[in-house]
């Protein structure tokens, strides 16, 4: 019996060097029963061949219904919404 009742994060990995930010989104979306493929991720969030900004990651996370906002452009803050 788990006391601590913990959950497993899912491991995926990164096609290459510009899906770490879809990768987190697919990764912590799974651990909340969410399932997306990578490369609708990568289409919401806008990948481009620099990769990606905290801008355009946080507007792919609210397409798939996040609540997310910015606090002094550095961190970073997202709540899952459930429907």
């Amino acid at each position: 019996m788990n006391i601590f009742n913990t959950k497993k994060f899912p491991f995926y990995k990164q096609v290459d060097q510009y899906d770490c930010g879809p990768t987190c989104l697919k990764i912590v979306s799974k651990y909340f029963g969410r399932n997306f493929s990578t490369e609708h991720l990568r289409d919401i969030c806008k990948i481009t061949p620099d990769g990606i900004t905290i801008k355009s990651l946080m507007a792919g996370a609210e397409k798939i219904g996040w609540n997310c906002n910015s606090k002094m452009n550095i961190q970073l803050s997202c709540n899952i919404l459930f429907i």
